[in-house]
């Protein structure tokens, strides 16, 4: 299997309720294996989302196996 990350942004816009919370919905865009694919996964910002696809790639790569 292969991956690559595409991007990774916030999915709503900040609001003063969103400000106050650590962890807020992101959206992740991606490859898997030629095909694009998206994921909305709460996450403390971008690159913390960004980090938890690669965390699920790895994972999935492992059971793979």
């Amino acid at each position: 299997m292969e991956y690559s990350i595409i991007c990774a942004y916030t999915a709503q816009s900040n609001s003063s309720l969103t400000d106050s919370m650590r962890y807020v919905p992101h959206v992740v865009k991606y490859i898997e294996d030629g095909v694009k694919k998206e994921v909305i996964l709460s996450a403390e910002c971008p690159m913390d989302a960004t980090d938890k696809v690669h965390a699920r790639m790895r994972r999935k790569q492992k059971e793979g196996k």
